[in-house]
């Protein structure tokens, strides 16, 4: 009987990279209102929606610290198995346990208010401490096992534009095959069971928030690659990737004249350096559109099932649901410029430093 060949170590990652990554997402869009609800209806009935505000958003520090803390850890710059490596592992540990802290404390004290029932908020601080250590040990495992890959041999395929639109296309076909197919249903299950029409309107809305959460999953088909080949490009040498990173990523262009203010000089790299700053550009100016995809899509994903709530009826988290949608306009407002700039910084760089001109 044959022996069945062996799940390649990269493939294995890589579909533990984009699980990790689905679970997030999903966590990140469903944890937030289902915790506002259970806060809401667990509270005594003298107790208003604005006096569980300060208590929701201790329990949102504590749903958001475990997928953050497994993200940064499986993007950890420098190698795992140095010692700066373990120090910055360490950092995201400490930081992600004083936050969970800080939530823990502050959940305490409204508890011991009478705003809020003690069981929810055992359950969401004992929760967040399981799921923040198991999101830092996947992180740490993600991040390891990308260290222990051996460095792949430079090529710019795979980083053309015509592959970046492919890769956007499906991004996009997967948004509307989703909400179609999402929408059907929903649409289908309100006129089966003699819904009104705001159940349908909330189910549309709903099917949009799915969509978007698909969407962003794709998305990380295409980051967590080229992420990997951005860090591979340094061989675990953090001192040349932050020089490097200043220098690609510092450029600014005021009136048409490149400039450097405040950042280190393309100039100030070796001739090997610049080779390397070249790759890394070329590689960034692929990745950066999808993080920020990625970004939005989640941000649209929040707000489309902050928006479908509204449209119940007797909504009680209306505050709540007020709240986060203002939270995500004004995060995609805050991070939208900052990104864009830096995605016209990278491709400044990658247009100055023909792939052409570079060594293998």
């Amino acid at each position: 009987m044959a022996t069945p060949a062996p799940v390649s170590p990269v493939r294995s990652t890589r579909a533990l990279k984009i699980g990790f990554g689905a679970a997030g997402a999903l966590f990140s869009v469903s944890a937030l209102p289902t915790v506002g609800f259970l806060v809401a209806t667990s509270a005594p009935d003298d107790v208003g929606v604005l006096e569980l505000m300060p208590f929701v958003f201790a329990a949102a520090l504590l749903v958001v610290t475990p997928p953050l803390a497994g993200f940064l850890a499986a993007v950890v710059p420098s190698d795992p198995r140095t010692l700066e490596g373990r120090r910055q592992f360490r950092t995201i540990a400490i930081v992600s346990a004083a936050l969970v802290l800080i939530g823990a404390v502050a959940l305490v004290i409204s508890t011991s208010l009478g705003v809020a029932s003690g069981g929810v908020a055992a359950g969401i601080v004992g929760g967040s401490i399981i799921l923040t250590v198991g999101s830092l040990y996947i992180g740490f495992v993600i991040r390891h096992h990308d260290a222990a890959r051996p460095p792949a041999t430079w090529s710019p395929q795979g980083l053309e534009a015509t592959t970046a639109r492919k890769n956007m296309l499906r991004v996009v076909w997967t948004f509307v095959i989703t909400l179609l197919v999402a929408a059907v249903a929903f649409v289908l299950l309100g006129l089966v069971s003699g819904e009104e029409p705001r159940f349908i309107l909330t189910g549309i809305l709903l099917a949009t928030s799915i969509a978007f959460i698909a969407a962003s999953v794709t998305c990380l088909v295409v980051v967590f690659p080229l992420s990997f080949r951005a860090r591979g490009i340094f061989g675990g040498d953090t001192p040349l990737q932050r020089r490097v990173s200043k220098v690609v990523l510092g450029r600014r262009t005021r009136r048409g004249i490149s400039s450097t203010v405040g950042q280190i000089e393309s100039s100030d790299l070796n001739s090997a350096e610049q080779i390397v700053a070249a790759k890394y550009a070329a590689v960034m100016a692929a990745l950066l559109p999808f993080q920020f995809a990625q970004s939005a899509l989640i941000l649209g994903a929040v707000l489309f099932g902050q928006l479908s709530n509204l449209s119940t009826r007797n909504n009680d988290l209306a505050v709540l649901n007020l709240s986060l949608i203002a939270f995500v306009l004004v995060a995609g407002c805050a991070i939208t410029p900052f990104i864009l700039r830096q995605v016209r910084r990278v491709r400044q760089y990658r247009d100055d430093h023909h792939l052409d001109s570079l060594a293998t």
